[in-house]
């Protein structure tokens, strides 16, 4: 059901029951779309596909950016990088 078995081979069992239980139950009593799809936003009907695949390259390339320049950086160690990445994440799901 997953991944052509793969799970089956990352799982114990009993681990593996309880997915392969919860996912044919979510398949069979699922009550409206949203239930069956979980949490995924879609964006406004005026925002077009790539559009869309534009912002979140944007976004993507700031955070990486972002989390190249203040914390992988040697030369410049800072308290505040765990912060930084922080806010750069919260802009990013606001915008």
């Amino acid at each position: 059901i997953a991944a052509g078995g793969i799970l089956r081979l990352l799982l114990t069992t009993s681990v593996y029951g309880q997915c392969k239980g919860g996912a044919t139950l979510l398949a069979k009593y699922a009550v409206n779309e949203t239930a069956v799809k979980g949490a995924v936003s879609y964006g406004a009907d005026s925002v077009r596909i790539w559009q869309g695949i534009l912002i979140e390259f944007i976004a993507t390339f700031v955070l990486v950016t972002v989390i190249l320049m203040v914390v992988l950086d040697t030369k410049s160690k800072t308290g505040l990088a765990p912060l930084l990445v922080g806010l750069t994440l919260a802009v990013n799901i606001l915008a």
